[in-house]
């Protein structure tokens, strides 16, 4: 019977992501996964992709994103930053198809969470979550066109601490000022106090 809950416990935490997905903008999307129940933010966490995991599913499109995690510095500022936080702390990563910009914006991430104890990071495209795949550019009006991942920064409870998305005035920073703008929003959602 456990088997039988568990997967449907996690049908139900799909049609969640779906429906948060279909929602529209990142924004709309971020609210609606950062609206869920942690144990349903569990549910969507353990469905998710680790680094080397995902860039084994991406096929000859993983070595775009090897490239991106190679040439990422973390300053030591944000290094700092995250060294000195309590607890474990999640990024739950929802790619959408057709991300250009993804490799640069979630490359970042996996050094972050390579480099810092109790720092962890999961990707989930469209095929993972089946429905999640309208996470597409013709999806996010507010993204000018282009499609953008929604970072949600879970607790070591499942809670979440917020989620962020690049906008409009993050498009076409240079890579190192893109990694520090993701690297900065990610690491000031996971030095908030979850909501009760």
């Amino acid at each position: 019977m456990k088997g039988k809950a568990k997967v449907l416990a996690a049908s139900l935490c799909f049609c969640l992501v779906a429906a948060a997905c279909r929602a529209g903008p990142p924004a709309d999307v971020g609210d609606a996964l950062a609206g869920m129940t942690p144990r349903q933010l569990e549910l969507v966490w353990a469905d998710g992709l680790g680094w080397p995991a995902y860039l084994a599913s991406l096929g000859e499109e993983a070595e775009v994103w090897r490239q991106a995690y190679e040439v990422v510095a973390l300053g030591e500022d944000l290094e700092s930053r995250a060294m000195v936080l309590a607890g474990m702390h999640r990024v739950l990563a929802l790619v959408p198809a057709e991300c250009v910009g993804c490799p640069g914006w979630l490359a970042p991430l996996a050094v972050l969470a390579d480099t810092v104890p109790g720092v962890q990071l999961r990707l989930m495209g469209p095929e993972r979550a089946g429905a999640v795949a309208d996470l597409r550019p013709e999806a996010y009006p507010a993204a000018a066109g282009e499609a953008v991942p929604v970072l949600v920064v879970l607790d070591d409870g499942f809670r979440s601490l917020g989620w962020w998305s690049p906008g409009p005035e993050d498009r076409g920073l240079a890579p190192a000022r893109a990694a520090d703008r993701v690297l900065d929003r990610v690491v000031s959602l996971m030095e908030r106090r979850p909501r009760d």
